[in-house]
């Protein structure tokens, strides 16, 4: 009876005795920081670009005031499928940058041979804007920083001593 009544209490929470992080995408490997929210997050966004799915990832972008996509999320999404799509289909290590304080977590994504690099921004506040004191696990993804190079192919540049030096945009 008693378990019957921690699965009922815990449904009421919304969650059930046997949660955990969901499976990586294929060939993605995680490393640093070990938050399974983000780490599901980073996982939406390689697989959305790995589909192509521009719509769904600019739907990730949220600002904070706790707007969603918008033309600048539409730019920068359908900039990183043009040119990651291809490139991300093979293995792919997602390094969570443990160093960082605040909303804003950088995750380096180390693919190819040779090996590239590209840095992304996940931030850690909810529908209702920032949230400087731990936000909704929601890790909204930024595609809309890329809109201001969506004309252009990538360019990478290396920033040596910094969290992935050879991935800033």
């Amino acid at each position: 009876m008693a378990s019957a009544a921690l699965a009922g209490t815990l449904a009421m929470a919304g969650c059930s005795q046997h949660d955990k992080a969901p499976e990586p995408p294929a060939n993605v490997t995680f490393t640093g920081y070990d938050d399974a929210d983000l780490r599901a997050r980073v996982g939406e966004v390689i697989t959305k670009i790995r589909q192509r799915d521009t719509a769904g990832l600019a739907h990730l972008d949220l600002d904070e005031k706790g707007r969603r996509g918008g033309p600048d999320a539409d730019r920068g999404a359908a900039w990183l499928v043009r040119y990651f799509a291809e490139p991300l289909s093979g293995p792919v290590q997602a390094e969570i940058d443990s160093e960082q304080t605040g909303p804003l977590v950088q995750v380096c994504l180390t693919y190819g041979k040779p090996q590239r690099q590209i840095m992304l921004d996940f931030n850690d506040y909810g529908e209702d804007g920032a949230d400087l004191d731990g936000g909704d696990g929601l890790w909204p993804f930024s595609a809309s920083i890329f809109a201001e190079v969506a004309d252009q192919p990538p360019k990478t540049k290396t920033i040596p001593g910094t969290f992935c030096e050879a991935g800033h945009v």
